[in-house]
């Protein structure tokens, strides 16, 4: 990634990759966790490519996140979690609706 500096500043947050299951966004996960960025892999199909993602990630603290974004429960709970802590603070998207 090219801002690959900034995110080494920043080294321990917690991010949350969506379409991490392949391609760009596995990559994306990658680079986050040679980091020391804790991953959260999302997927919402794929569950089976998002394991291989989360076994392949260097690092700990990683997790599987399965869940439709587009509801907008789905988001609020995420978001309730985020506020103690168990949530990443920060995400990238790979995925367009």
């Amino acid at each position: 990634m090219s801002r690959s500096s900034h995110h080494s500043a920043e080294s321990g947050r917690g991010v949350l990759v969506t379409g991490a299951s392949r391609g760009i966004g596995r990559a994306i996960a990658t680079a986050f966790a040679q980091a020391g960025d804790r991953v959260a892999v999302h997927c919402s199909s794929r569950p089976e490519d998002a394991a291989r993602t989360l076994e392949s990630l260097p690092g700990s603290g990683h997790v599987l996140v399965r869940a439709d974004l587009a509801d907008p429960a789905r988001c609020s709970a995420w978001s309730g979690r985020r506020s103690t802590g168990s949530a990443p603070s920060t995400c990238w998207s790979t995925t367009r609706r």
